[in-house]
Order: structure tokens, then C-alpha cells, then sequence
């Protein structure tokens, strides 16, 4: 059973913001697609756990990027499979250049949801099993929760989810808080100016239909977003820049 993967991938203009570098949503993809064909080759992928009425859904990710290529330049994205605590599957990655230079690294913490019960289920009662690669380091510890700025008075933004904010599961992609996050930035900052690291907390669906006051703060070369519901936050996320 291969429980790490390696896989190449070009960066393409589409995948490139204005400057030329890779946009931060779409390592965000391509972390979903390394895992998407990475479950699918240990047996544990949409079409086997949909049969099931499961799906795997992303409760929490830490990105740390040292450096973003540039289009078309061909990285290599090693995923592999860590050690389960609680009924949370970790995945860890590293962005590598062809010549082994790491530009990034990145854990994911996975969950089975029911998708009729809109609950978790734990991998024996799926009667899926998912070994960890040992022989592997993690390449970020477990993730923390992200914090929420509360030194200064966040800026508030209404947001109405739209059809491309939709996945197959029937709830806002992960990758698309990205985009919303990059979104509430001036482009001019990304001329001299990334962000670094990133951390983001699903806590709950968004489903369409649902009417959202995200709240973006930021001190320095921190920031933090988070929506505004009534009840608990269905996500948050902490970051900063260099």
C-alpha cells in the first residue's frame, strides 16, 4: 500500500495571479487534488465512500510557504497519510522544485461525514481502514486552532455564496475561503508582498442560501477572518505576510 505519493505538476496561467506566481487558492487545490487521487489509489476515494453515503470533508489546514513558483515552472507535491487521533485523519504535504528545493509544507486534518446525517462517523463503522506512514516525518505539527485578532476593530463584509463556491459534497469548497480571503486585499499588495502562512478551521457547512458578515482584521503583518453568525463561526482563519 503506497501511503506517499509524490506527484508532478506544472503551473499554469491559470493557476498564476497578475505577477506570475502561483495564487494561493490554487495550492489549495491542488492539496485537494493530490489527496483526491492519493485516496483513490488506497481504495478510500469519493466513488467507493459515496456508495457508503460518506464523503471526507476538511476540518482544519496549515500552510507554511517559504516561496511560491512561478508559471510554469513543474514542482513536484508529496502527500502521505499520518497518524489518526480521535477520529481526525491527518495528510501532510511538501511543495518541492524539480531539483528538490522545498518551497512549502502543509498539514490537513480530515473527518468522515454522513452525508444523509450531516454527522461524523469513525472509520470502522465505515469499514474503511487508513493506515499512517511512518516512515515519514509530519511535515507541520498538529495543527493548533487559528486565532482570531482581537487588538483591532475588524472591517465587516457582507458575502452572498454563489455557484462556484459549490463542491459535489453541496457546501462551500475549502479552497473558496481562500479566494474570498485574497479577495478582500488591494492586488497592488501582492507586488512586493505574499502571504506566508495560513491557517484555516472548518467548524461548520455553509450551505446554499446562507447569508454571511465575514469580519477581516489585521495588525501589522497579521491578519485573521472569520464570519459573523448568530451562533458558533463556520470558519476562521489566521495568516500573516512577508
Amino acid at each position: 500500500m503506497e501511503l506517499y505519493r509524490e506527484l508532478k505538476h506544472m503551473i499554469t496561467p491559470d493557476e498564476a495571479d497578475f505577477t506570475g506566481k502561483w495564487r494561493l487558492g490554487d495550492v489549495f487545490r491542488s492539496m485537494q487534488r493530490a489527496a483526491e487521487i492519493h485516496a483513490n489509489a488506497l481504495g478510500w476515494g469519493y466513488d467507493v465512500l459515496i456508495k457508503k453515503n460518506i464523503a471526507w470533508v476538511l476540518s482544519r489546514t496549515e500552510v507554511q510557504m517559504e516561496e511560491y513558483p512561478n508559471v510554469w515552472d513543474e514542482i513536484i507535491i508529496a502527500t502521505w497519510t499520518g497518524l489518526v487521533k480521535h477520529s481526525v485523519f491527518p495528510r501532510y504535504f511538501e511543495f518541492r522544485t524539480a531539483n528538490g528545493k522545498v518551497l512549502g509544507k502543509a498539514v490537513t486534518l480530515w473527518v468522515l461525514l454522513d452525508l444523509k446525517e450531516r454527522c461524523m462517523v469513525q472509520a470502522e463503522k465505515a469499514g474503511i481502514q487508513v493506515p499512517a506512514d511512518i516512515s515519514h516525518e509530519p511535515a507541520l505539527p498538529f495543527p493548533a486552532a487559528p486565532r482570531e485578532l482581537k487588538e483591532v476593530k475588524p472591517v465587516r463584509i457582507g458575502k452572498t455564496p454563489v455557484y462556484m463556491d459549490f463542491d459535489i459534497n453541496g457546501h462551500v469548497n475549502n479552497t473558496r475561503y481562500i479566494d474570498w480571503l485574497c479577495d478582500l486585499f488591494a492586488p497592488e499588495r501582492y507586488t512586493e508582498r505574499r502571504i506566508c502562512h495560513i491557517k484555516v478551521n472548518y467548524a461548520g457547512e455553509i450551505l446554499p442560501g446562507t447569508e454571511l458578515t465575514l469580519m477581516l482584521a489585521e495588525n501589522g503583518d497579521l491578519f485573521s477572518l472569520r464570519d459573523c453568525p448568530e451562533g458558533k463561526a463556520h470558519f476562521t482563519i489566521q495568516g500573516s505576510w512577508k
